[in-house]
């Protein structure tokens, strides 16, 4: 008998058969004709309780039948992100398809097991049944990585779904080896991580998992400690902020919620906050990338934001308000504008499925395990209390604030625009912060920031408005009706706008002479 325990390292790729089959080419050809690949049929039952309590403790355990050998699997921290699982897992091989509970070698993992069972049976519950062709692919660095291509089906008494997913796991090596050897696999072509593994496509199956799409969420921050360490806090405050980065952009690339990319775009913002206040002690190449791919992604997410704005909150609020009803003319240039949003939808997801933008969700995954950048920084500054770097980054990006503030009349649209930015940064850092100081102070900071932000954001919005024209062009229309629905929007706006340029003036004066909850 065999017993083995480890924590994995995969990335995990959704695929159709003909991907698949493309792939495969490949990576024969990166192997070599010499070297054959292995193939396998491997079936594997899952097995739970009756009311899936394993589940619920984030564990999965199966029995797979691998060329009649038997091999029990216990595999815990199973979420997948970013097609990036990091697994515990224990295997042990065992006499039959029945689990043997008690052979568990890891003892962490078998306490968890008889935690969440409490001695009920466990039953099977699914069964997966999968051709795996897979290869030990070498990187010019000396690692291993080891490529399955899997094609199959999760079946039960509830029906059937196919299986169509390639993995790359980390047999020995860095991480850097497998992410090059993943770019040298996938460079050029579409790219749709998994969200799911193969045992959360059986829960599905059998009704124990919703198949809805996410729910977008936003980030869910710590609270920090006066003293803590610059390296604690940075890495405290990455975690949940990739987290729901990862989060968010599985929720817009699976439903058309307008509130996907918005909080996709907050994540972002928040990212490249964190890492501007950072910078004086934690910088060098990994950051400065990481940044400027945060910023593409925004850009490409700020498509698709930008046209929900137009139509739902540009838009539809005014035409809306005419007599309560559409007119004929309205609901169609409505209907054009709706399609011609779907459409860059379409475009902006079709992107972002391009490597060079898929992988970015991987090295997040990675990014705090990796921690190539602590080679970047001196360990006395890792080691200092964040204190002081947090009072600095937030008296930064306050002085960058008022130096437009400081002429707010004379302000052209760009430089508004920028001011605009500049105050969110200082929100976003000031919520990064916000837990080493007073309660009472940062809750007053944010609601006048907050009123701040939101007149410089209408404005900003109004601003945009003026592209509705060339929008509606762009969605197949150009008669005089479009243009005096237009117009319409246009004037509406404005007139708001400039009772909005008028409020911030009186907000920024507010702000400015405010005492700010760090000093």
């Amino acid at each position: 008998m065999s017993n083995k325990t480890a924590e994995e390292l995969e990335l995990k790729i959704q695929m159709d058969v003909g991907e698949l089959r493309a792939l495969q080419a490949k990576a024969e050809a990166r192997a070599g004709g010499d070297a054959l690949p292995a193939q396998r049929r491997l079936r594997s039952i899952y097995f739970d309780t009756a009311d899936h309590a394993l589940r619920k403790a984030g564990i999965a355990l199966r029995v797979r039948d691998d060329d009649g050998c038997w091999i029990q699997t216990i595999k815990a921290k199973t979420k997948v992100q970013g097609g990036v699982s990091n697994p515990q897992e224990s295997e042990t091989e065992i006499a039959g398809p029945k689990p043997q509970l008690d052979q568990i070698l890891d003892g962490s993992l078998r306490a968890k097991v008889q935690d969440a069972t409490n001695g009920a049976l466990v039953l099977p519950i699914f069964e997966t049944v999968v051709e795996r062709t897979s290869f030990d692919l070498h990187t010019a660095n000396g690692g291993c990585v080891e490529l399955a291509i899997d094609m199959g089906h999760v079946f039960s008494d509830k029906g059937l779904q196919p299986i169509g997913e390639a993995e790359l796991e980390l047999k020995y090596g860095n991480v850097a080896d497998l992410l090059d050897l993943a770019g040298a696999l996938f460079e050029g072509q579409h790219c749709r991580l998994a969200s799911r593994n193969k045992a959360t496509l059986g829960y599905v199956l059998i009704g124990a998992e919703s198949a809805k799409p996410p729910k977008p969420k936003p980030v869910s921050l710590p609270a920090l400690t006066t003293g803590q360490s610059i390296e604690q806090t940075f890495i405290q405050q990455m975690d949940p902020i990739v987290a729901a980065i990862l989060h968010n952009w599985h929720v817009m690339t699976q439903s058309p919620n307008p509130e996907g990319p918005h909080q996709l775009r907050i994540n972002l913002r928040l990212l490249r906050s964190l890492l501007r206040a950072f910078r004086p002690v934690i910088d060098g190449p990994p950051l400065r990338a990481l940044d400027k791919k945060a910023r593409t992604l925004s850009r490409h997410v700020g498509q698709l934001r930008d046209m929900d704005v137009l139509v739902e909150d540009i838009y539809l609020p005014v035409v809306a308000q005419t007599d309560g009803d559409l007119s004929n003319e309205q609901r169609i240039l409505t209907g054009r504008l709706k399609r011609y949003r779907d459409m860059v939808r379409r475009h902006v997801l079709e992107e972002l499925e391009q490597w060079s933008h898929a992988s970015f969700q991987i090295e997040l995954a990675l990014f705090t395990r990796q921690k190539a950048w602590r080679k970047y920084v001196s360990k006395p500054d890792r080691k200092a209390p964040i204190d002081g770097l947090a009072a600095k980054a937030l008296d930064k990006s306050l002085g960058q604030a008022k130096r437009h503030g400081d002429h707010l009349t004379k302000l052209t649209p760009d430089e508004r625009h920028a001011m605009r930015k500049r105050l969110k940064t200082l929100r976003y850092q000031g919520q990064l912060f916000a837990t080493l100081y007073d309660t009472d102070k940062t809750n007053a900071f944010n609601k006048r920031l907050k009123a701040l932000q939101k007149i410089f954001g209408y404005i900003n919005d109004v601003e945009m408005a003026e592209k509705l024209g060339a929008v509606t062009q762009l969605a197949g229309g150009s008669d005089e009706s479009d243009a005096a629905i237009v117009a319409h929007v246009l004037e509406t706006h404005q007139t708001e706008a400039d009772h909005a340029w008028h409020k911030a003036k009186k907000r920024w004066k507010q702000f400015d002479k405010a005492k700010m909850f760090w000093h």
